[in-house]
């Protein structure tokens, strides 16, 4: 009764911090819904904005900010929705590994018990035929009746027990296959949550190179100077995957062209349009091998 009580009070303090908690966010979320009126009422006051400088600087990094703010979340909630999905495939393979192992046990605890009776039936029954002997001796004379029905016991007994052995030898080499089909989906199963994250991690890495590479050819072009390690680390890499497609399809290199295509350009051609075209041709990969079946 007192632990019921306790239980009571906890639920009760728990919904009363719940809803303190919701109206402070509620309160907080009320005044900065206030302010940002209040100071979209200042950005929309024409003569108010002329007269502040500092307005429209504040309003643009309070755009930053938000923007900022959104990106963020929305990574977070990316990655809290992978988490989940990963919390799902572990639980739910170790479902299955409990019910697996704890069918493992109920057949481990039938097949022990039915041992563990065996010893004592077969002693009741040893004692009851020594006691069918004795009756049979003391009455000092033979009967063919009963002694055919002995002969004819004794086959049955000795046919129950290959039989009962029989059945015990399937039932174990049963187990003993359930068993290893257990473990095979077990690994199988760990082996597909293995895989689901690595390729989720990979996926990662080479969104993360690849942002990495942009960020990179943008710095480079804004720059507008060349790094000769960066170049001689590019025409090795370049080089490298060349010799593994000839290996990898029995290919050849192309000889080089003694002309290179004339690039005809639009004169009104602004310079955004020209410098995002420089940015795609310096990206552009050209293709240097030539298989087997296309020569």
């Amino acid at each position: 009764m007192v632990m019921k009580v306790e239980e009571k009070l906890d639920t009760v303090m728990d919904q009363l911090l719940h809803t303190d908690h919701l109206k402070e966010m509620e309160n907080a979320e009320e005044e900065e819904r206030q302010w940002r009126m209040h100071r979209m009422e200042d950005v929309t006051d024409f003569d108010k904005s002329q007269a502040d400088k500092g307005l429209l600087a504040e309003v643009t990094t309070m755009s930053n900010v938000a923007k900022t703010r959104h990106n963020v979340e929305t990574e977070l909630l990316g990655a809290f929705h992978d988490l989940e999905e990963v919390h799902d495939e572990v639980e739910h393979g170790v479902d299955d590994l409990f019910r697996e192992l704890k069918d493992e046990f109920v057949l481990s605890f039938k097949r022990t018990t039915h041992l563990m009776k065996l010893p004592g039936l077969e002693e009741k029954e040893r004692r009851r035929r020594i006691q069918e002997i004795e009756n049979f001796v003391n009455e000092g004379k033979s009967d063919p009746l009963k002694e055919r029905a002995m002969d004819t016991k004794d086959t049955m007994h000795d046919e129950l027990t290959r039989t009962f052995a029989t059945v015990q030898l399937a039932e174990a080499e049963k187990d003993e296959t359930t068993r290893a089909d257990a473990e095979v989906r077990m690994g199988g199963a760990l082996e597909e949550l293995l895989h689901s994250r690595n390729s989720k991690m990979a996926d990662d890495a080479c969104a993360k190179e690849r942002r990495r590479r942009i960020k990179e050819e943008e710095m480079e072009f804004r720059s507008s100077s060349v790094d000769p390690d960066k170049e001689r680390m590019r025409d090795a890499v370049k080089l490298v995957q060349e010799q593994m497609l000839i290996k990898k399809f029995h290919g050849r290199k192309k000889e080089p062209q003694s002309k290179k295509p004339t690039e005809t350009f639009s004169k009104e051609e602004c310079l955004n349009d020209k410098k995002l075209r420089q940015m795609r041709m310096k990206a552009r990969r050209q293709l240097s091998i030539q298989g087997d079946l296309d020569m």
